[in-house]
């Protein structure tokens, strides 16, 4: 792709933002954590190992720190049937959690997000899929990024 060479390509992070929101609200003694492997690639975050059975059923195995007492928040990419969160939550519970949060970048379908509502106390969803349940605006941090592209 010849003609690339002559853009900037920036890479944009709402999870900073998400473990903003969430330090507001509940102090700064938290432990975040990824729901996965994956967000553990992409944030540097450690968490649980999840093994997927099929699009409904996951198996979790135990991060290397304790949750017992903790207030925690657990950071996932995108939320589709909210499997993953849900035993994540269930987890987080048998062992001992102070509190488990959701933060999300990505919503697009309403049947995960409200099984999620359903469970967890907050969710911190980004608005960058249009639902009415986000409530983590993102377009500062898409500006700034434009904004730096131009520079």
């Amino acid at each position: 792709m010849p003609w690339l060479k002559n853009y900037l390509v920036i890479s944009i992070s709402a999870v900073p933002l998400l473990m903003q929101k969430m330090k507001e609200d509940f102090g700064q003694n938290l432990l975040f954590l990824s729901s996965d492997k994956g967000g553990k690639r992409r944030t540097g975050i450690s968490g649980l190992n999840k093994k997927r059975i099929d699009s409904f059923r996951i198996e979790l195995s135990p991060p290397k720190t304790t949750l017992k007492g903790k207030v925690i928040g657990v950071i996932d990419d995108i939320l589709e049937t909210g499997g993953t969160l849900s035993k994540f939550y269930d987890y987080a519970e048998k062992s001992g959690a102070k509190k488990t949060i959701a933060l999300i970048t990505h919503g697009p379908l309403d049947k995960g997000i409200k099984r999620i509502k359903n469970k967890f106390p907050k969710l911190y969803l980004t608005n960058t899929v249009n639902t009415k349940k986000a409530n983590v605006d993102i377009a500062d941090l898409i500006a700034k990024a434009i904004k730096i592209s131009f520079k």
